[in-house]
């Protein structure tokens, strides 16, 4: 879904308002919801097995945090075009943090940088007990692709990163009891807006965070020259109070 725009091109007047009382209704609606037995109840990592049957163990401190509205780039500004000039070895770091090993070696480099809008992007808790707090927000969010080729291997791959600094409000963290596990959904889209690619992450977060928050993704190469932006969703979980 694409994020709706006035004729100018810029967002209708009061639409993060009207997400954020959107945004705790869910809350509302959804709260309710996990009361009933019937849902399941979920323990320790993200890929432990579901457990039917177990209601939650949410008291008055708790609360819980529903998605996001769709965000993305922010469209009045061009990306950061870059492009390199010969075949180069990146530093280790980014190159492990891309998935590709440390040794490798790259030519026809190329890569396109966009700012982020809301910045910054804030994702708000509705306490069980009544009101509403910030929770965590993300702050200087860049979107980059990147497209690369290995002579070493003759492949050509591409990727998507989405950075941006997590800082907690330390108010709330994450529910170590949680259903679902809060996470990052993006969507890579052409210049009429339709999906070419998906990319996601888990979202953790404690009381006193301020740590980097990366979230990245992999795609067909032949998609680089396509890409035209990205949006995303934030999907929520269950908060306890710090």
């Amino acid at each position: 879904m694409r994020i709706p725009r006035d004729k100018m091109g810029e967002p209708p007047m009061g639409e993060y308002e009207v997400g954020r009382d959107l945004q705790e209704l869910r809350s509302r609606i959804e709260r309710l919801e996990h009361g009933c037995d019937h849902h399941g109840h979920r323990e320790g990592p993200h890929d432990a097995p579901w457990r039917p049957g177990r209601p939650g163990r949410y008291g008055e401190s708790a609360g819980f945090i529903v998605h996001s509205p769709e965000v993305g780039i922010d469209i009045q500004r061009k990306p950061v075009l870059w492009k390199a000039d010969k075949a180069f070895k990146m530093p280790p770091v980014f190159s492990g943090l891309l998935g590709y090993g440390h040794h490798a070696q790259f030519d026809s480099a190329q890569s396109q940088s966009w700012g982020c809008h809301p910045e910054p992007l804030i994702l708000n808790v509705t306490w069980n007990a009544g009101g509403t707090d910030e929770l965590y927000r993300l702050v200087n969010q860049v979107l980059s692709i990147m497209r690369v080729r290995d002579p070493n291997t003759g492949t050509t791959s591409a990727s998507v990163v989405y950075s941006a600094q997590l800082i907690a409000s330390g108010r709330g963290k994450f529910a170590q009891v949680n259903y679902p596990w809060p996470a990052f959904n993006g969507t890579l889209r052409n210049a009429g807006g339709a999906a070419l690619s998906f990319f996601s992450g888990y979202i953790d977060f404690n009381c006193q965070d301020n740590k980097p928050f990366n979230v990245f993704g992999t795609y067909a190469p032949a998609l680089y020259d396509l890409v035209a932006g990205g949006t995303w969703v934030l999907t929520g979980g269950n908060v306890d109070g710090c």
